[in-house]
């Protein structure tokens, strides 16, 4: 256990940090007992120890992703430190048993996924298994309000922990092409109050009124983009669909899409930059993460129909479409590359925006790389130039191919990232130039390499290796 002005800090940095996991830690009720543990550490329940250790090991890592020179030692104590923080938290889920689900159980395994995430996304995922498994052995599919003896509080706080889980099996299913497992489960949970943490406490008999929709809570971004993954996940089951949908269906889908993309409050709809100069950097990196999903949605939806003719006049608004969202995604991906260099908006959150958006840039690559191998074989479609020309397509596909270069470093993304030198070759036969203007500069001439989204796992942790809940068991300092 770190001195307590240590901890301080890093519990402070947890919470002041942009993450999806701060949704499920109810803030005063964690300073209740985080008081109550250093007045009598031994008396700590175990499990609260995991979530407190957990906390400890993602905070030391948000230390190290806003330092920019990762070879001191001080670099490199903290990632011993973070490392031993996700074997403590490790450790205390194997001693209060996670088989039998308890009191903060989930919420100790979740904030040790989170930090495990960093080294393995597959490790990952088998560990978010494990705890899909035991929230629903737990009944957090079901309402609260079915269960007489959960408080308001409790009730709360597991109606988080159930659209966040939901969330991560969908989006995280998906990234690595894999079946969802909590899709199919028949779940009457309601979706969390749009409530900040201070209106509700241990001692509320019942939930007040919701906040107006307009008044952004911390859980109004979760509750927006849960609408909208559960569209996606919609989307997913027809792209993959072994019978193909009719397009009749497809459309049908398209238009709850747009609906629920209107549906999500003012305050977090996507707006230029340039327009956004006076709001918090949190702010901004929502309304990018609910943009990106819904293109993310839209792009999937209507990949089926990229292999069409271009002759098919009825599938013509799907290639568009697909095509308009693939493009405003690399776009996207030059506005962070841009924000997030020193002194730009998105500096502060930098990380998270790499890391929200890998996924989603390589997938509109690929994209735009299909439509430039069809137009090899076919005549261009003048609908298609409306949204975008080849050479608009060449330009934005080198300029994120660069932006994923000066990421520095191998990673498992860019050795996946598809080689464009097919697309490329349509042009060189054109005789056209590249054109890498637009790709910005590679350091900010004092040796500063800026953010990209080269990968989604942070190139300083990778030699530390992925701990599975029963490795390397460590007794905590306190236990109960």
């Amino acid at each position: 256990m770190p001195p307590k002005i240590e901890a301080d800090a890093l519990i402070s940095l947890w919470f002041r940090t942009p993450h999806p996991y701060k949704a499920i830690i109810h803030a005063p009720q964690f300073q209740h007992e985080y008081r109550q543990f250093w007045r009598s550490p031994t008396s700590a329940p175990v499990m609260w120890l995991g979530v407190l250790y957990g906390m400890f090991g993602m905070a030391s890592l948000f230390k190290i992703r806003a330092l920019r020179n990762p070879n001191t030692p001080e670099v490199r104590a903290t990632i011993r430190n973070a490392d031993l923080y996700q074997e403590l938290a490790a450790s205390a889920a194997v001693l209060g048993n996670y088989m039998k689900p308890k009191t903060y159980t989930l919420e100790c395994l979740i904030l040790h996924a989170g930090g495990s995430m960093n080294n393995s996304h597959n490790d990952g995922w088998l560990l978010m298994g494990i705890i899909f498994r035991l929230a629903l052995r737990m009944g957090y599919h079901r309402d609260p309000s079915h269960y007489s003896n959960i408080s308001v509080l409790a009730g709360e706080m597991r109606r988080r922990v159930w659209y966040l889980l939901y969330m991560f099996d969908t989006l995280g299913s998906f990234q690595l092409g894999l079946p969802a497992m909590l899709r199919a489960v028949q779940s009457d949970t309601k979706p969390p109050y749009n409530l900040f943490d201070q209106d509700f406490s241990i001692h509320s008999e019942t939930l007040p009124p919701q906040r107006p929709i307009e008044q952004l809570t911390p859980s109004a971004y979760g509750a927006s983009k849960t609408r909208l993954v559960q569209v996606f996940a919609l989307a997913a089951d027809m792209s993959h669909a072994t019978i193909p949908p009719s397009y009749a269906e497809v459309m049908e889908l398209d238009a709850k899409l747009e609906a629920t993309k209107a549906s999500i409050p003012p305050g977090l709809r996507f707006r230029d930059l340039e327009l956004c100069l006076t709001e918090d950097p949190e702010s901004l990196m929502c309304r990018f993460g609910l943009d990106l999903t819904y293109l993310k949605a839209k792009t999937v939806l209507h990949r089926r129909f990229m292999v069409a003719s271009a002759s098919q006049a009825a599938v013509t608004y799907s290639r568009n479409s697909c095509i308009s969202s693939a493009m405003r995604t690399l776009e996207h991906h030059r506005t962070v590359y841009r924000a997030s260099r020193p002194g730009g908006q998105l500096e502060s959150v930098s990380w998270y925006m790499c890391f929200m958006g890998t996924y989603d840039f390589l997938l509109a690559s690929i994209i735009i790389c299909l439509e430039l191998a069809r137009q090899l074989n076919e005549q261009p479609d003048p609908e298609t130039d409306k949204i975008a020309t080849r050479e608009d397509m060449i330009t934005a596909l080198e300029a994120s191919k660069k932006f994923g270069r000066k990421r520095g470093g191998r990673s498992r993304i860019r050795q996946t990232r598809p080689d464009d030198r097919k697309c490329r070759r349509g042009r060189d036969q054109k005789g056209m130039q590249s054109n890498d203007d637009h790709a910005g500069e590679d350091t900010d001439g004092q040796g500063h390499r800026y953010c990209s989204s080269g990968s989604a796992s942070n190139r300083f942790y990778t030699d530390t290796g992925s701990r599975r809940v029963e490795d390397n068991v460590v007794r905590p300092t306190c236990e109960q």
